[in-house]
């Protein structure tokens, strides 16, 4: 039995960005298996941009932090249920605040500065145009 999950070394160098994810660490999964949940990710490729789809359902676009650092794609999710009265002698209450965070590896030819958000039915949807 294997704590960790197996990660293979390319024989050669990916030329596709395909190629370069397919044995990402994340490749459709959803940190089930680190005892976490990470949101399931889709990425697409257009002519002229990559589209990358997070399924996060009951957040706010206002909850998401964005950011490219190294062609490292960075999507940073806050949630928390700020208390409405703390004085009361509660024999149990669980604060409902919760972090998540997924890094996807970009190609080199993406254009940093004209990124595009948008949340839509439970799907944050990040448009990265390329360069």
């Amino acid at each position: 039995m294997h704590m960790f999950p197996i990660v293979k070394r390319w024989s050669t160098i990916p030329t596709d960005w395909k190629e370069l994810h397919k044995d990402d660490l994340y490749n459709s999964q959803t940190g089930e298996h680190l005892g976490v949940n990470i949101p399931a990710l889709n990425i697409l490729e257009r002519d002229d941009r990559y589209i990358v789809e997070l399924a996060a359902p009951g957040l706010k676009k206002e909850n998401f932090d964005v950011s490219i650092n190294n062609n490292v794609l960075s999507i940073v999710a806050r949630t928390g249920k700020e208390l409405e009265d703390v004085s009361n002698d509660y024999i149990r209450q669980e604060y409902e605040f919760s972090t998540f965070q997924r890094l996807v590896n970009l190609p080199v030819d993406v254009d940093e500065k004209d990124i595009e958000l948008d949340y839509i039915d439970g799907i944050y949807r990040i448009s990265i145009p390329k360069a």
